[in-house]
């Protein structure tokens, strides 16, 4: 830990002095996110993934090794209760992916931050704004022709029609 700290407190000094470029510290930081993730050390695990996304961000670049840890992360907002966090961060994934991540796997990325944020929203009880994310996302999805990734927003739909007590249309 005392050798981590050392290494990012170096890299820190060198972006700030414009000796290093910030791509860098994204990889330090993702390095240390994996680390972190091996060693089952939550906080610094999330914390580094926070920082890989700041840095990320500032230096627009580096954002094919912050989709990983930021899904992790989301994951685990959900799976806790922390669902304003959640959707956050699960947009701020989305939008990262829109902008900048143009791989063939992006469509599943958007998809799994879009599930999220419906899900956070229906679990939070925002159950309508749940239902038009989901509806908004299958119409767009259907559009581009990407309807292979719309089984989870459909699930949700089951759940939002049961809770409307509209067993008919929840199946």
């Amino acid at each position: 830990n005392k050798f981590t700290k050392e290494t990012v407190r170096i890299w820190k000094k060198y972006v700030i002095n414009h000796w290093g470029r910030t791509l860098a510290l994204v990889r330090n930081y993702s390095h240390l996110y994996f680390y972190y993730y091996a060693a089952g050390r939550l906080k610094d695990k999330y914390d580094a993934c926070d920082s890989c996304v700041e840095y990320a961000v500032k230096g627009n670049s580096g954002f094919d090794l912050i989709v990983g840890p930021l899904s992790d992360k989301v994951e685990y907002l959900f799976n806790s209760g922390n669902y304003s966090l959640c959707i956050r961060d699960a947009k701020l994934g989305e939008d990262i992916i829109k902008k900048f991540y143009h791989n063939k796997d992006s469509i599943q990325g958007i998809a799994f931050f879009s599930n999220e944020i419906a899900n956070a929203l229906y679990f939070s009880q925002n159950i309508a704004l749940a239902e038009k994310i989901a509806d908004d996302k299958i119409s767009q999805f259907e559009k581009t022709g990407n309807d292979k990734q719309l089984g989870a927003l459909y699930r949700l739909f089951g759940l939002i029609n049961n809770n409307k007590q509209q067993s008919v249309n929840a199946l």
